[in-house]
């Protein structure tokens, strides 16, 4: 083995390294945040503790709208790991070093070489965008692993056709981790298949001629079919009134989360340029300089590269266009984001003389560096966007753990505060059967039970309920537990 090989060895395994180890310090450390991710714990514990892991509820109702893929390896995790938060975060963390390594794999089959394997392996580790999501309980890591998968699995197809038969099977996967966002998955691989493809149009399509992709459309069947069908028979129109209508149609047409701190388009473009730094930035730049590049690229190269950015403006068109926004939606960006820039960045460096190599070196170490401090400014939540979150969600958890040890079927009431999926979760309560505490008002009886409240609505509840007596349970900053008595 030469000595440059031996350096991208070493460079390789440092950027695994560091990857596993932002994705995995003190994973399990936090409690579960709102919503979605007590959400998740709750329909994990609910399908363990019943059996069920085909059809999923949520606080006892039938809930639809996810596939299984990642609730199944949320409870094999749970079944192996004691500590809850670190087992469901787990399978998460593990797709996102999992999906390092393999936009690695896609740059050396695009014939980018060891060299713009390192640079995508080391601009997704330090993409503090995808880094911190990775540390939670979240769909969009397994269905964004698969997407690329399917990716990798096309290019390995122009060399050996089998690889159809697994691109089918991982298509089938994407499905089965986050549904209809798997058509990406359809626009990396076809748009990179048609690009690499030379000859006319029919020469492009000639791959529906192989007998192996449809071997790889029965694989995707054999893997997808089962359980959609099992659920139409068990449920029909209802399940896909809200696996798809609510889940995908609704989401496009109206905003589902209106009232909320949910992004705008020029939100998404504030948080990627605040907290995709420096990459979304320089990819910016990249963008506008292709276009005059294009030629000067290898066919090789740019297949991969423009499938990459195709990809990325599908995503972005698709995102803009849907009125439902949430920065987690952004997630499956970053992969593709990682490997057009690798791909660029050192293709221009090939066609560059030796003093402008370095000087572009040096500006990617800096940015690196850059990048990783502030991956290890976000992940760990010093900073306060997050820290507050991860504030809110300590007391939620210490206000649900109080009720379920002081009593564990008490009634529990809400006054002003609406965000009470993880205390409901650690209080093992089911909330919705409960009427909200401002219902109180209209009976002049007090009602014994548990009134969650925010901290700053606390010093008016004598006022607004005189006829109760309220003795304190829990003082936080953000959330306060009060105890009703008679």
């Amino acid at each position: 083995m030469s000595d440059k090989k031996k350096i991208y060895g070493v460079l390789i395994g440092v950027v695994l390294v560091a990857a596993a180890g932002l994705l995995l310090y003190r994973l399990g450390a936090e409690p579960f945040q709102d919503y979605d991710e007590a959400t998740y714990a709750e329909v994990t514990a609910e399908s363990m503790a019943h059996g069920n892991f085909l059809s999923f509820t949520f606080l006892n109702n039938h809930y639809f709208k996810k596939p299984p893929l990642l609730f199944w390896l949320l409870s094999a995790s749970k079944d192996l790991v004691p500590n809850e938060e670190l087992a469901l975060r787990l399978p998460g963390a593990l797709s996102a070093l999992a999906l390092i390594a393999l936009v690695m794999l896609v740059c050396f089959e695009a014939g980018g070489g060891a060299a713009s394997a390192v640079l995508a392996g080391a601009i997704l580790s330090t993409t503090s965008a995808f880094i911190e999501p990775a540390r939670q309980v979240r769909f969009d890591l397994l269905v964004s692993f698969f997407v690329v998968a399917v990716l990798y699995a096309g290019m390995r197809a122009k060399r050996d056709a089998r690889w159809y038969v697994a691109a089918g099977a991982l298509f089938g996967l994407a499905i089965l981790a986050k549904g209809v966002i798997a058509i990406f998955a359809v626009i990396a691989v076809g748009s990179y298949i048609l690009l690499s493809t030379p000859g006319a149009l029919r020469e492009r399509f000639s791959f529906l001629r192989n007998g192996y992709f449809w071997g790889g459309v029965v694989a995707l069947l054999l893997i997808t079919v089962p359980w959609h069908a099992y659920e139409t028979y068990r449920f029909g129109e209802e399940f896909w009134d809200s696996y798809l209508g609510n889940e995908v149609i609704s989401r496009l047409q109206m905003n589902l989360f209106a009232g909320t701190n949910a992004p705008s388009n020029l939100g998404y473009l504030w948080y990627l340029f605040s907290f995709a730094a420096p990459w979304a930035e320089l990819l910016l730049g990249m963008l506008l300089a292709l276009p005059f590049l294009y030629k000067r690229i290898n066919i090789h190269i740019r297949s991969t590269l423009y499938a990459s950015i195709i990809t990325i403006l599908s995503l972005v068109v698709v995102l803009a266009l849907s009125q439902t926004k949430a920065v987690s939606y952004l997630i499956p960006l970053y992969p593709f984001i990682a490997i057009a820039l690798a791909l660029g960045i050192v293709e221009f460096c090939r066609k560059s003389r030796s003093s402008v190599r370095f000087d572009i070196v040096c500006a990617l170490v800096f940015l690196a560096l850059f990048g990783f401090g502030l991956t290890l400014y976000n992940a760990f939540h010093i900073n306060p966007y997050y820290s507050l979150q991860e504030t809110l969600a300590t007391e939620e958890k210490a206000v649900g753990l109080i009720i379920h040890s002081t009593n564990p079927s008490p009634a529990v009431y809400e006054y002003q505060y609406d965000s009470i999926g993880s205390i409901q979760f650690y209080g093992e309560l089911p909330f919705t059967a409960n009427p909200y505490v401002l219902l109180l008002s209209n009976t002049s009886e007090p009602v014994p039970g548990s009134l969650v409240v925010t901290t700053a609505a606390s010093a008016t509840l004598t006022q607004q309920f005189p006829h109760h007596h309220f003795t304190p349970e829990y003082i936080g900053t953000s959330v306060s537990l009060f105890r009703i008595d008679r």
